[in-house]
């Protein structure tokens, strides 16, 4: 194993299918800074900047130079989940980053936003827009997220053997 060489720019930038890290970052709406060699310096939403198997949005002299999380409001909740062989020290079968924004109307709770992204399903993450769709606006009960699933899984479709 490989120890004390690794870094959070590393894990974003090789775009790793399977990575723990990239479907958190675009489920919470963080966004890279990016510097070329002569210090023009962009920002790329992390929805938006992972374009293919380990392939970013960077240009071969740009380096990425930091992370802007943001800060969630206080119905917001972001949650990860990992799939592996093993409980510790293992890479993903398969990984997700979601996040939902609940509001209160009518005395009831509703999803405001939602984001859903998936690791290890794809060459890149991907986000379940479709299912994303649906969420929004509805109630957060039992009922509505089981409605969830099924839209999931015509959404996000796993090979037989997967």
């Amino acid at each position: 194993q490989i120890r004390n060489v690794g870094s959070v720019g590393g894990n974003i930038c090789t775009a790793s299918p399977i990575s723990d890290l990239n479907p958190l970052w675009i489920a919470s709406r963080a966004s890279f800074r990016v510097s070329d060699c002569k210090g023009n310096v962009r920002t790329c939403p992390a929805d938006r900047f992972f374009l293919g198997y380990r392939k970013v949005d960077l240009a071969s002299d740009e380096i990425l130079i930091s992370i802007f999380l943001p800060w969630n409001s206080k119905y917001e909740f972001v949650k990860e989940f990992k799939q592996a062989h093993r409980r510790d020290d293992d890479i993903a079968i398969v990984n997700a980053g979601m996040r939902a924004c609940l509001e209160e109307r009518d005395g009831k709770w509703v999803v405001g936003d939602a984001v859903i992204v998936y690791g290890g399903v794809a060459p890149y993450s991907v986000c379940a827009d479709e299912t994303r769709a649906f969420l929004i606006g509805k109630e957060w009960n039992r009922e509505g997220l089981e409605g969830v699933l099924g839209i999931l899984g015509k959404e996000i479709v796993l090979k037989e053997n997967a």
